[in-house]
This record gives structure tokens, sequence and C-alpha cells, in this order.
């Protein structure tokens, strides 16, 4: 993404996208970035004219218009893409936070010289030695004083750098560990979570389950009905065990039609009640589209539930949730089983 640029020209190229945004009143969003990212790296005419062209009659950059930017100029980020933003982000961030230390030294430098004067008072033996201390004092005043105004506007203008930036991270690293269409968790950071809950566990001796959920009949869906209208049914899936859970579970897309849950300090039955919760929603539910278009009306779900066994790696766990979601389908689907 940032291709040949060294460290100095990406920086001035950050902070050149943030400025802008904050001066529009563009929320500072990792989508929204990028558009300006890019529009400021200038590699591409196209999207450097069409912002021009904008900025000059005044035009509102609504939501709407940064999403339609950034599909038009920017849909070919991925996933990879996004992790290095997030780590020259993270170095910036960390440079930003060095530079307010090195101005908050400033202040520092003059207090300490301030009790070093006054120390040198407390033992001077002459009117002489008291003489060249004041002067010295005057010096350092005279010196600090030239030097607070340029301080104290240079840190805050460090300190809206580090908000703005902090903002972009944590959106970023959000936008990282969430799957796309559905808006849940991505594998990536549910693999991420159960490799933490493991370490829990085998530390702390802490109990944990997961629920592995697949639609029934997901390709029969697609075949008729064809797959915008199966996204939409994953989108409401999704939504919908994401609904049914706690806060502190984690819910996200295993891949195609399936989904998973992580459950900490839950027992095998109590994750298979959850289970049996959000499986009996989806059987008493009929879907309509808003637009008339045709629909599946019921769609029922599958599924697998586990509880963690002391000392179990992550690929055996999900292993056998995965075996126990599919002896739930063999078994006529619209069912729950618990591992064995």
């Amino acid at each position: 993404m940032y291709h040949d640029e060294t460290n100095e020209e990406i920086e001035v190229i950050q902070k050149n996208a943030i400025a802008t945004m904050k001066s529009l009143g563009i929320p500072v969003t990792p989508h929204n970035y990028t558009v300006w990212f890019r529009y400021y790296r200038g590699d591409n005419a196209e999207i450097v004219s069409v912002l021009d062209v904008m900025q000059e009659a005044h035009e509102t950059f609504t939501a709407e218009v940064m999403s339609s930017l950034f599909k038009q100029f920017c849909d070919d980020v991925n996933e990879e893409e996004l992790i290095r933003l997030r780590d020259e982000l993270q170095e910036m961030v960390t440079e930003l936070y060095r530079t307010v230390t090195d101005l908050s030294g400033e202040s520092s430098g003059f207090t300490f010289a301030m009790i070093s004067c006054a120390n040198e008072l407390n033992e001077a033996e002459s009117v002489q030695e008291i003489r060249e201390v004041v002067s010295r004092i005057v010096d350092q005043a005279r010196a600090f004083g030239e030097k607070s105004a340029r301080v104290e506007e240079g840190l805050d203008t460090v300190q809206m750098e580090l908000e703005s930036l902090r903002a972009v991270l944590s959106l970023l690293q959000d936008e990282v560990r969430r799957d796309e269409l559905t808006g849940i968790s991505n594998r990536k950071a549910f693999d991420e979570s159960l490799a933490r809950q493991i370490s829990l566990s085998r530390r702390r001796n802490r109990v944990f389950s997961l629920i592995m959920v697949d639609i029934d009949h997901f390709k029969k869906v697609n075949d008729t009905y064809g797959h915008l209208i199966g996204d939409e049914i994953l989108r409401y899936v999704a939504q919908r065990i994401d609904a049914r859970v706690r806060h502190e579970d984690v819910a996200a897309r295993f891949g195609g039609e399936e989904f998973i849950v992580l459950l900490p300090e839950t027992i095998g039955d109590a994750a298979y009640q959850v289970a049996e919760g959000i499986r009996a929603a989806f059987e008493c539910t009929c879907l309509n589209h808003e637009s008339g278009d045709k629909m599946p009306g019921t769609v029922t779900v599958s599924a697998g539930v586990a509880e963690y066994r002391y000392g179990e790696s992550a690929h055996d766990l999900v292993e056998r949730v995965d075996s126990a979601l599919y002896r739930a389908k063999n078994a006529g689907r619209n069912q729950v089983c618990i591992a064995e």
C-alpha cells in the first residue's frame, strides 16, 4: 500500500490526511483515512482530480460520499494491507509519544535548573556568588519564557495528532478482526481469542466451551434464491447469534456458512442450553424481504457443543466441536449435539 515511500514521507502523508479530515469534519475511520492517504500519496491521478474538484466546490463529505469514494478508489485494500497500515500508524503513535516526552522535558529541565540554583543560593557565602546565581536564574527564566509558548503549542498539536491516530488505530484493529460480510468477528479474531482462553485455562484451570453453528441446506438456498439473498441470510444468522450471547462471549464467522461461539466460564451443559436457544430462535422465525423478493421462509441451523478438556490443543477442541456439529447434521439437522 505504501510502495517505496520513506518513513519520513509516510509520516508527512499521514499527518496531511488526518489534518484534512479534521478540517472537513470527516470522521477519522480506517476507510476514510485510506482515501485521503491515497490522495496525498498522489500516485493515482483520478482520485487526486476528483477530490480536488470536490474541495473546490465545497462539497460535503458525508458518510455516503466517503463510502462511495472508498469503493471507487480503494476497494482493493485487503487484510494484509490493513494490518500493515495499522503497524505503520502504531509506529507513528510511538514517535509522537517520544515527541511529547521530549517537549515535556523542556519544562522538566527548567524545573531541575531552578532547584539547582536554589541549592546554590543556600550555599552561597558572598554577595558575588549570590549575584552570579541570580543572573543564571534570570537567564534560565528568559530562555524558558521564549520556549514555553512554542512548547505548549507543540504539545497541543502532538496531543491532537495522538488523539486522532489512537481513534484510527482502534477502529482499524477492530476492522482487521471483523468479518466484512456479516460484521461479527472473523476467523483470525476467533483464533486469537481461543489461544488466549486456552492459555488462561491452563494457568488458572478455567472452564470454557465452544458452539459451532451451521446453516442447514445453505447451498440449496444459494442455488434457489441467488448469492445476494444468501449473503443477506448470512448477515441475518450472524446478527441473531451475536444477539443471543453475552458481551464476554466471542461470536465469529468460522468460514462459509459456519459460525463459532467461544463461551468463557461456561460448562458443556450450559453451552448446550445456549446452542439450543440459538437453534430454536431460527426455527420460530419466518424470513421476509422488504423489497418483496423471494426468501426461503424458515431457515434452520444445526449446532455442535464441546467443553474444553484441560491440556487439549486448539486444533483438537475445534475438531471435536466440528464432529459434534456433523453428527447433528447427519442425524437430520435442526438439532444440537454435544461432543463426545
